[in-house]
């Protein structure tokens, strides 16, 4: 692969770390007894990359969703997520950076969806 004199070239792949969920459980659907549904998804990304966000159910062997898709610069990042495709049960999420260089490691954590 050749890399132009033009800065801004990758030179590793990203790493993500520093995944959590905040609130850890939480509700998919606004209801009387939960007025803020969803959760705020934070980490750390090593160098500017393509984040791609995923989850699944814990428990039964059912496809996931992937949440997000989308470009995050170097350093720490934060989005919300509210899926009411989301039923009550435990969940992984898992998300995975991606440059010109390659695919980085994924970052896993685990959440509970309550109503």
């Amino acid at each position: 692969m050749l890399v132009g004199g033009a800065g801004g070239a990758d030179t590793e792949v990203p790493k993500v770390t520093n995944l959590r969920a905040e609130p850890g459980r939480f509700c998919a659907v606004r209801s009387s007894t939960c007025t803020n549904p969803g959760t705020r998804i934070r980490f750390n990304v090593s160098t500017g990359a393509t984040v791609t966000g995923n989850i699944w159910p814990r428990r039964e062997n059912l496809k996931g969703y992937v949440e997000f898709r989308r470009h995050f610069n170097a350093g720490p990042n934060s989005i919300r997520m509210n899926d009411r495709r989301l039923t009550p049960g435990r969940w992984t999420f898992k998300i995975q950076g991606l440059n010109s260089v390659g695919s980085g490691t994924t970052a896993i954590v685990d959440v509970r969806v309550v109503k």
